[in-house]
């Protein structure tokens, strides 16, 4: 699905409206035939409004930035708005249909292997040759063709590629970050042959960040691995959506402590920027130095862009001198551009529907004996790590703003049993197989059970 809503900008920057819908078509059809599926309850949760909600808010920034002069022309803003609608009703109606367990196990685990197939396919596409045609981000210009340190330290020397689909080099590293979370957790829990799909999906997804040398969303991704395999259990851990707003301060932290190591020579791509993570803390002391005048309208923020709309990025366009267009570049820190988009209640919004969402992972987890929904868990603490030096999920790497409206839409559908009921086991691929021997009773990886 989102090889195919990235699928026209292989042709232009700018594609054709025609092409567009064309594009869209599939997922407007998916959603007529949903709408006719039985569905176990048609009750909308309380998850399920915020979701809504918070998809409203982006909707309504859309229009907003186009209006301000600072996003796009009208008709992609009502194409991407439309586009939006269409992919979360069919995300909601996909999952809220499932009849059993299984299914639900088996529409999950497709899920989290979608980020993988769309890196594979962009890996695929550039190893036979094809380009990139449409630059639609300004940013590529900047990180594209730039020498591709962690190769480097192999001693291969090459650069940073530009994949043909890509929405920019840096954008697209968010994007593969999703995928090795989520492909790794499966790889290590699943058996069978769904654990050689997801192992051949990270494979791809390890060469995609090596080759785009996306050194943070690398550590990022490790990072939300580890967490989610030692505490995926622990209800706890959703309180760490509530680190959101804290990010800029908890990365300057990390940065000052980095400033003391050898790391500073190894990992800087010019100097010591690594301090400064690549000039990001400039930035990020800008923003917050323009947010500390406060504003009514910074409630409710300012639109899509609204680093431009609002004037906050005169403290460090400068940065940028040399480049195409030197104000449209991001915060780079996901918690300042959605303040800036969508204000402070935007990001409470967020971070409500973020904890919300963990807290049903978990439940899914322990009670459901779901694989999935730890790898999906481990996406999300990857978007929360990730987000502290990129925008990652937002409308700037729409790939991970498509997998997190899913995830949240996977998660509100799916109907949970109040208790824990014991019944025989079943066959299940998305969870180990427990088959009785004698009086004891011994798991097998891969096992069916024997009746």
């Amino acid at each position: 699905m989102i090889v195919l809503l990235r699928f026209p900008v292989a042709f232009a920057a700018k594609p054709p409206t025609s092409l567009r819908l064309l594009a869209a078509a599939p997922l407007a059809i998916g959603v007529l035939l949903l709408l006719r599926s039985r569905r176990p309850s048609r009750a909308v949760s309380l998850l399920g409004v915020l979701a809504g909600g918070f998809v409203l808010l982006i909707m309504v920034a859309l229009f907003r930035g186009e209006a301000a002069h600072a996003y796009a022309d009208s008709r992609t803003v009502y194409y991407e708005v439309g586009l939006f609608f269409l992919l979360v009703t069919f995300g909601y109606l996909y999952f809220a249909s499932a009849r059993d367990k299984a299914e639900r196990h088996h529409r999950a685990f497709i899920l989290c292997c979608s980020p993988g197939v769309y890196v594979a396919v962009q890996a695929i596409l550039h190893i036979v040759g094809v380009h990139h045609i449409a630059v639609s981000s300004d940013e590529v210009s900047a990180s594209a063709g730039t020498p591709a340190q962690l190769l480097g330290l192999f001693g291969i020397h090459t650069h940073r590629v530009l994949f043909p689909l890509a929405n920019g080099v840096v954008n697209f590293g968010d994007t593969i970050g999703a995928s090795l979370a989520a492909s790794a957790l499966l790889s290590i829990k699943l058996t069978g042959r769904l654990r050689h799909v997801a192992i051949a999906l990270l494979i791809v997804s390890i060469y995609g960040l090596l080759t785009t040398d996306a050194r943070a969303a690398l550590l990022c991704a490790l990072g939300a691995v580890i967490v989610a395999l030692l505490v995926g259990e622990r209800r706890a851990l959703a309180s760490v959506a509530f680190l959101v707003p804290a990010t800029t301060a908890i990365m300057s932290l990390a940065l000052g402590l980095v400033a003391q190591t050898s790391l500073v020579e190894t990992f800087s791509r010019k100097g010591n920027d690594l301090v400064t993570a690549t000039d990001r803390t400039v930035i990020w002391h800008a923003v917050l130095s323009f947010l500390s005048h406060f504003n009514v309208a910074q409630i409710f923020g300012y639109g899509t862009n609204g680093q431009i709309s609002s004037g906050a990025n005169a403290g460090y366009e400068y940065l940028f001198y040399g480049t195409p267009n030197p104000s449209v570049y991001s915060t780079h820190n996901f918690m300042l551009q959605t303040v800036l988009d969508i204000g402070y209640m935007g990001l409470l919004v967020f971070v409500v529907l973020l904890f919300l969402t963990m807290r049903r992972l978990q439940r899914m987890i322990t009670v459901d004996e779901s694989i999935p929904a730890r790898a999906l868990l481990g996406v999300l603490l990857y978007f929360i790590f990730n987000g502290a030096t990129d925008t990652s999920p937002s409308i700037y790497s729409p790939e991970t703003m498509y997998f997190f409206f899913l995830i949240t839409t996977c998660v509100a559908a799916t109907r949970l049993p109040r208790k824990q009921k014991k019944a025989a086991p079943i066959r299940d691929f998305y969870r180990r197989p427990v088959v009785h021997t004698g009086s004891r009773l011994q798991g097998h990886e891969g096992a069916i059970p024997r009746v």
